[in-house]
């Protein structure tokens, strides 16, 4: 289990994309009054960054363009509300100001947990109807 930050950056020559990487150590933070490209929008440390990746990816696989560069077609609040709900311990370390002024930002975390949630309670339930049918095989079966 190897620690990491994983971040997205946005670009002007990637109109529409996001980028997901991730490093051992944070990349450096932006200055507010400049606008660099390629331009970070979020950063979070997570104690387990490789499980960190696959959740980020699974949660955004179909919008996946390039997975060498990790390249995404989606937009910067999607991706960063897809990091910030996932299951792990993470920590925030940078946030685009804008961003988090946005508040589609809070309401795609919440709709992506309840999501999460739901589709839980439903595997939950798929189990424990498989028990019941174990056992009623079982106890039938005397």
């Amino acid at each position: 289990m190897r620690t990491g930050f994983l971040y997205v950056e946005t670009s002007t020559s990637h109109p529409g994309l996001v980028r997901l990487r991730w490093a051992e150590r944070p990349p450096p933070l932006p200055d507010l009054g400049a606008h660099p490209d390629p331009e970070l929008r979020y950063c979070a440390y997570f104690r387990d960054i490789d499980a960190a990746r696959m959740h980020a990816h699974a949660q955004l696989r179909r919008l996946l363009l390039d997975i060498d560069s990790g390249l995404y077609r989606t937009t910067p609040v999607r991706a960063v509300a897809v990091i910030k709900s996932i299951d792990l311990y993470h920590g925030r370390v940078f946030l685009d100001p804008r961003l988090n002024a946005d508040l589609d930002l809070e309401s795609s975390v919440r709709s992506i947990e309840a999501r999460r949630r739901t589709i839980s309670g439903i595997w939950e339930w798929v189990g424990w109807a498989a028990l019941a049918i174990l056992l009623a095989e079982l106890l039938l079966s005397f």
